[in-house]
């Protein structure tokens, strides 16, 4: 995953092979003329998958998703670093997978779908960080999962487009910063 802000650009990669993957991560403060040193933010996992990262508000966050053994359930996790060069441990969010992380005023939103009960949902989090305290807290989560969505911020608003599988649709909804429904879900087209 890449993030570029101003002169500044932060990559975020997968190190090893599975069994003993690590998420690695370095900047660029001069438009990619040179790099920080490759600096491992987490210990190993048996394997990391989706990456997602942002740059909001001064802080530089990542989620993604791993596995702790083979036969375990992915779970999604989120670190952040509030001056892009000391990271935070990686904070357990939920178990599920396909994180999408984008910037919010004074946090991040989190897409993923996690498990409840046996079934996969598309969930919305906030996650805020206070005094190096993560608080993640799921806003909205829908009866249906979607492996391929795309979320962006616009006015005060998270708007969410996401594949329906079943109905071979795409979709479209917005949610306020709280998780209140502005747009309920609709059909974008059919695909």
């Amino acid at each position: 995953a890449i993030v570029a802000n101003g002169d500044a650009t932060c990559l975020v990669w997968v190190d090893g092979n599975e069994g003993s993957q690590k998420l690695m991560w370095k900047r660029s403060n001069d438009s990619l003329g040179t790099f920080t040193p490759d600096t491992a933010l987490t210990s190993k996992f048996h394997s990391i998958d989706d990456i997602s990262l942002c740059c909001s508000d001064g802080c530089i966050a990542t989620a993604f998703e791993a596995k702790t053994s083979a036969d375990s359930p992915s779970i999604i996790y989120y670190l952040y670093s509030s001056d892009g060069k000391e990271w935070s441990s990686a904070y357990s969010v939920a178990q599920g997978d396909s994180p999408e992380l984008i910037g919010g005023e004074g946090c991040q939103y989190l897409g993923m779908n996690i498990f409840n009960e046996g079934q996969r949902h598309l969930s919305i989090a906030s996650i805020i960080v206070n005094d190096d305290e993560i608080n993640a807290t799921i806003l909205a989560s829908l009866p249906l999962a979607s492996d391929d969505f795309d979320m962006f911020m616009t006015d005060d608003s998270i708007n969410i487009a996401f594949g329906h599988e079943a109905s071979n649709r795409i979709m479209f909804m917005r949610l306020a910063e709280n998780g209140t429904i502005v747009t309920s879900p609709s059909t974008m087209c059919q695909a």
